[in-house]
């Protein structure tokens, strides 16, 4: 799978990476971790993944044309994983998007008219 970045998601990384040190290399573990996860076959390999608190979908069922993804992301700089990361994936173009990243304690919930337009 292939990442692209949007605009404002590089603005927020540059933002974050002020404070965050390390979010640069965390941000490359998340991209393998999740990479890992979409390349498998089997809806039923990936349905645990998304079964626990670290990841949701927020638009879309597995393995449509379009999911949208929220997910926690761990940071070596911080002792939680209070960082989020809002994704999309696109099966047909096969790439993933990475739409938002963002601390939890700075701000509750992800910009929903962001995500909105890669559906």
């Amino acid at each position: 799978m292939n990442f692209k970045q949007g605009r404002r998601f590089i603005r927020d990384l540059k933002k974050l990476g002020k404070k965050y040190p390390t979010i640069s290399q965390d941000l490359e573990v998340f991209k393998k971790t999740h990479t890992r996860i979409w390349e498998l076959e089997n809806k039923n390999d990936i349905l645990p993944f998304f079964q626990g608190r670290k990841n949701s979908i927020l638009y879309g069922a597995l393995k449509e044309d379009v999911n949208i993804v929220k997910a926690r992301m761990s940071s070596t700089d911080m002792n939680d994983i209070s960082l989020r990361v809002i994704y999309a994936v696109n099966f047909q173009r096969i790439e993933i998007t990475l739409i938002e990243i963002y601390n939890k304690h700075q701000k509750d919930n992800e910009d929903k008219q962001r995500w909105k337009e890669h559906r």
